[in-house]
Protein backbone atom coordinates (compact mmCIF):
# COMPACT_ATOMS: atom_id res chain seq x y z
CA UNK A 1 0.00 0.00 0.00
CA UNK A 2 1.52 3.37 -0.89
CA UNK A 3 0.22 6.78 0.25
CA UNK A 4 1.51 10.05 -0.79
CA UNK A 5 1.20 13.50 -0.11
CA UNK A 6 1.51 16.39 -2.36
CA UNK A 7 1.42 20.17 -1.81
CA UNK A 8 0.87 21.30 -5.75
CA UNK A 9 1.08 24.91 -5.04
CA UNK A 10 -1.34 25.09 -7.38
CA UNK A 11 0.78 23.92 -10.16
CA UNK A 12 3.70 26.04 -9.72
CA UNK A 13 7.41 25.81 -8.69
CA UNK A 14 8.78 28.19 -6.04
CA UNK A 15 10.33 30.32 -8.86
CA UNK A 16 6.49 31.19 -10.65
CA UNK A 17 7.08 28.28 -13.43
CA UNK A 18 4.02 25.83 -14.53
CA UNK A 19 4.73 22.52 -13.49
CA UNK A 20 1.66 20.42 -13.47
CA UNK A 21 3.10 18.45 -16.60
CA UNK A 22 6.45 17.63 -14.38
CA UNK A 23 3.78 16.67 -11.30
CA UNK A 24 2.05 14.03 -13.18
CA UNK A 25 4.84 12.78 -14.67
CA UNK A 26 5.83 11.92 -10.97
CA UNK A 27 3.09 10.80 -9.90
CA UNK A 28 3.07 8.28 -12.70
CA UNK A 29 6.18 6.94 -11.78
CA UNK A 30 5.17 6.75 -8.43
CA UNK A 31 1.99 5.06 -8.74
CA UNK A 32 0.47 5.75 -5.16
CA UNK A 33 -3.03 3.50 -4.39
CA UNK A 34 -4.08 6.65 -2.22
CA UNK A 35 -2.58 10.15 -3.31
CA UNK A 36 -3.36 13.34 -0.86
CA UNK A 37 -3.08 16.57 -2.71
CA UNK A 38 -3.42 20.33 -1.34
CA UNK A 39 -3.50 23.78 -3.74
CA UNK A 40 -5.43 22.33 -6.49
CA UNK A 41 -7.24 24.29 -9.00
CA UNK A 42 -10.03 22.80 -11.16
CA UNK A 43 -8.16 22.79 -14.54
CA UNK A 44 -5.19 21.60 -13.30
CA UNK A 45 -6.89 18.82 -11.25
CA UNK A 46 -8.82 17.65 -14.38
CA UNK A 47 -6.18 17.42 -16.56
CA UNK A 48 -3.93 15.76 -14.04
CA UNK A 49 -6.59 12.77 -13.44
CA UNK A 50 -7.07 12.32 -17.47
CA UNK A 51 -3.25 11.68 -17.28
CA UNK A 52 -2.90 9.68 -14.25
CA UNK A 53 -5.99 7.96 -15.04
CA UNK A 54 -7.57 7.68 -11.60
CA UNK A 55 -10.90 6.06 -11.75
CA UNK A 56 -11.87 7.75 -7.69
CA UNK A 57 -11.62 11.41 -6.95
CA UNK A 58 -13.26 13.06 -3.44
CA UNK A 59 -11.94 17.06 -3.12
CA UNK A 60 -12.79 19.86 -0.65
CA UNK A 61 -11.54 23.49 -0.89
CA UNK A 62 -8.20 22.95 -2.45
CA UNK A 63 -7.64 19.32 -1.06
CA UNK A 64 -8.34 16.14 -2.92
CA UNK A 65 -7.89 12.62 -2.20
CA UNK A 66 -7.24 10.47 -5.65
CA UNK A 67 -7.66 6.53 -5.95
CA UNK A 68 -8.55 3.21 -8.11
CA UNK A 69 -9.76 1.72 -4.64
CA UNK A 70 -12.99 1.96 -4.01
CA UNK A 71 -13.05 4.97 -1.98
CA UNK A 72 -16.26 6.66 -0.25
CA UNK A 73 -16.25 10.03 1.09
CA UNK A 74 -16.93 10.24 4.87
CA UNK A 75 -20.08 12.58 4.83
CA UNK A 76 -19.40 15.72 7.17
CA UNK A 77 -22.44 17.68 8.25
CA UNK A 78 -22.32 21.72 8.96
CA UNK A 79 -19.24 22.32 8.00
CA UNK A 80 -17.46 25.61 7.20
CA UNK A 81 -14.97 26.98 4.85
CA UNK A 82 -12.02 25.84 7.02
CA UNK A 83 -10.41 23.58 8.31
CA UNK A 84 -9.06 22.29 4.48
CA UNK A 85 -9.76 18.84 4.51
CA UNK A 86 -11.34 15.71 3.09
CA UNK A 87 -11.81 12.14 4.46
CA UNK A 88 -12.12 8.81 2.95
CA UNK A 89 -13.23 5.13 4.10
CA UNK A 90 -10.40 2.98 1.73
CA UNK A 91 -11.20 -0.64 1.36
CA UNK A 92 -8.42 -3.49 2.01
CA UNK A 93 -10.91 -6.56 2.51
CA UNK A 94 -14.39 -7.57 2.29
CA UNK A 95 -13.94 -7.08 6.31
CA UNK A 96 -11.37 -4.42 6.94
CA UNK A 97 -10.82 -0.98 5.95
CA UNK A 98 -9.20 2.19 7.27
CA UNK A 99 -9.59 6.35 6.58
CA UNK A 100 -7.96 8.46 5.06
CA UNK A 101 -7.51 12.19 5.83
CA UNK A 102 -6.15 14.82 3.57
CA UNK A 103 -5.45 18.39 5.13
CA UNK A 104 -4.06 21.63 4.60
CA UNK A 105 -3.70 23.89 8.15
CA UNK A 106 -2.94 27.29 8.34
CA UNK A 107 0.42 28.70 7.34
CA UNK A 108 0.58 31.82 9.89
CA UNK A 109 -0.46 31.11 13.34
CA UNK A 110 0.34 27.46 15.68
CA UNK A 111 -3.01 28.65 17.87
CA UNK A 112 -4.65 28.43 14.55
CA UNK A 113 -3.56 25.31 13.42
CA UNK A 114 -4.32 23.91 16.80
CA UNK A 115 -8.05 24.81 16.52
CA UNK A 116 -8.46 23.52 13.03
CA UNK A 117 -7.28 19.86 14.46
CA UNK A 118 -9.76 20.04 17.04
CA UNK A 119 -12.07 21.04 14.46
CA UNK A 120 -11.33 18.18 12.20
CA UNK A 121 -10.75 15.64 14.97
CA UNK A 122 -14.65 16.76 15.80
CA UNK A 123 -15.69 16.18 12.60
CA UNK A 124 -14.16 12.89 11.94
CA UNK A 125 -16.09 11.82 15.77
CA UNK A 126 -18.81 9.94 13.72
CA UNK A 127 -16.44 7.32 13.42
CA UNK A 128 -15.56 4.17 14.93
CA UNK A 129 -13.51 5.25 18.33
CA UNK A 130 -11.12 2.08 17.16
CA UNK A 131 -10.82 3.18 13.33
CA UNK A 132 -7.83 2.87 11.58
CA UNK A 133 -6.50 6.19 10.29
CA UNK A 134 -4.47 8.13 8.18
CA UNK A 135 -3.75 11.87 8.36
CA UNK A 136 -1.51 12.88 5.69
CA UNK A 137 -1.09 16.79 4.23
CA UNK A 138 0.65 19.92 4.85
CA UNK A 139 0.46 20.69 8.36
CA UNK A 140 2.42 23.57 7.86
CA UNK A 141 4.15 22.55 11.58
CA UNK A 142 7.61 21.62 13.04
CA UNK A 143 8.23 19.13 15.07
CA UNK A 144 11.51 19.74 17.39
CA UNK A 145 12.62 16.44 17.32
CA UNK A 146 13.57 16.89 13.63
CA UNK A 147 15.99 19.38 14.70
CA UNK A 148 19.84 20.14 16.37
CA UNK A 149 19.64 22.72 18.51
CA UNK A 150 21.66 24.76 16.25
CA UNK A 151 19.52 24.19 13.82
CA UNK A 152 16.40 25.11 15.71
CA UNK A 153 18.39 28.43 16.64
CA UNK A 154 18.85 29.62 13.10
CA UNK A 155 15.05 28.89 12.37
CA UNK A 156 14.56 31.06 14.79
CA UNK A 157 16.64 33.52 13.39
CA UNK A 158 15.39 33.32 9.95
CA UNK A 159 11.96 33.57 11.39
CA UNK A 160 12.64 36.92 13.43
CA UNK A 161 14.68 38.73 10.26
CA UNK A 162 11.25 37.79 8.77
CA UNK A 163 8.84 38.89 11.33
CA UNK A 164 7.28 35.41 11.19
CA UNK A 165 5.89 33.43 14.11
CA UNK A 166 8.26 32.17 16.63
CA UNK A 167 9.17 28.15 15.59
CA UNK A 168 6.80 25.95 17.81
CA UNK A 169 5.83 22.78 18.36
CA UNK A 170 2.02 22.34 19.29
CA UNK A 171 0.55 20.70 16.50
CA UNK A 172 3.10 17.81 16.26
CA UNK A 173 2.99 17.06 19.88
CA UNK A 174 -1.27 17.11 19.87
CA UNK A 175 -0.93 14.74 16.77
CA UNK A 176 1.69 12.06 18.98
CA UNK A 177 0.83 12.51 22.06
CA UNK A 178 -3.19 13.96 22.25
CA UNK A 179 -4.26 12.05 19.19
CA UNK A 180 -2.06 9.00 19.53
CA UNK A 181 -0.79 8.94 15.68
CA UNK A 182 2.98 8.38 14.69
CA UNK A 183 4.70 10.16 11.91
CA UNK A 184 5.12 7.45 9.75
CA UNK A 185 8.95 8.90 8.76
CA UNK A 186 9.70 8.95 11.97
CA UNK A 187 8.96 5.26 12.78
CA UNK A 188 11.33 4.72 9.25
CA UNK A 189 14.35 5.67 10.98
CA UNK A 190 14.01 9.31 9.42
CA UNK A 191 15.80 8.90 6.47
CA UNK A 192 17.37 11.64 4.24
CA UNK A 193 16.44 14.56 3.03
CA UNK A 194 14.17 15.63 5.89
CA UNK A 195 13.22 18.90 4.31
CA UNK A 196 9.67 19.19 2.76
CA UNK A 197 9.67 23.06 1.75
CA UNK A 198 11.73 25.44 0.60
CA UNK A 199 12.63 27.14 3.17
CA UNK A 200 14.33 23.60 4.50
CA UNK A 201 12.35 22.52 7.01
CA UNK A 202 9.57 19.50 7.62
CA UNK A 203 5.89 20.13 7.38
CA UNK A 204 4.22 17.46 5.53
CA UNK A 205 3.73 14.08 7.24
CA UNK A 206 2.16 11.32 7.14
CA UNK A 207 0.51 10.35 10.03
CA UNK A 208 -0.96 6.65 11.75
CA UNK A 209 -2.64 5.78 14.36
CA UNK A 210 -2.36 2.30 16.16
CA UNK A 211 -5.11 0.83 14.43
CA UNK A 212 -3.35 1.48 11.34
CA UNK A 213 -0.29 0.06 12.60
CA UNK A 214 -1.94 -3.10 13.50
CA UNK A 215 -3.14 -3.61 9.90
CA UNK A 216 -0.06 -2.28 8.26
CA UNK A 217 3.59 -1.47 8.64
CA UNK A 218 5.98 0.83 7.25
CA UNK A 219 8.19 0.02 4.95
CA UNK A 220 9.75 3.12 3.50
CA UNK A 221 9.09 7.30 3.69
CA UNK A 222 10.58 9.25 0.97
CA UNK A 223 10.79 13.01 1.02
CA UNK A 224 11.39 13.19 -2.92
CA UNK A 225 13.71 15.46 -4.50
CA UNK A 226 11.56 16.86 -7.02
CA UNK A 227 11.13 20.77 -7.33
CA UNK A 228 8.52 21.00 -9.39
CA UNK A 229 6.49 22.47 -6.32
CA UNK A 230 7.86 24.59 -3.77
CA UNK A 231 6.46 21.25 -1.35
CA UNK A 232 8.39 17.57 -1.70
CA UNK A 233 5.96 14.90 -2.12
CA UNK A 234 6.57 12.28 0.79
CA UNK A 235 5.76 9.14 -0.27
CA UNK A 236 4.85 5.93 2.34
CA UNK A 237 4.69 2.57 1.39
CA UNK A 238 3.01 -0.03 3.67
CA UNK A 239 3.25 -3.91 3.65
CA UNK A 240 0.12 -6.05 5.49
CA UNK A 241 1.21 -7.21 8.97
CA UNK A 242 -0.39 -10.71 8.24
CA UNK A 243 2.42 -10.88 5.51
CA UNK A 244 5.34 -10.13 7.60
CA UNK A 245 4.05 -12.72 9.82
CA UNK A 246 3.72 -15.73 7.26
CA UNK A 247 7.11 -14.37 6.48
CA UNK A 248 8.30 -15.05 10.55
Amino acid sequence: MKIMTYNVHVWYDDNGQFKLQEMIDLCNEVKPDVLCLQEITKGGLNEFVKQTGFERVVKYHGCAILSNLDIEQVPLEHRNYYPRFVSVRVPVSENQHFYVTCLHLDYKVETSRIKELEQIKKHLGTLDPNAAQVWAGDFNALCFDDYSEDELKEITSVRKKNRWEMPRNDVTSTMTGKYGFQCSWSLAGKPAPFSTCRFDTHIDYIYTNSEFRKIFKVKSVIHHASKASDHAPVIAEFEPVSDLQEKE
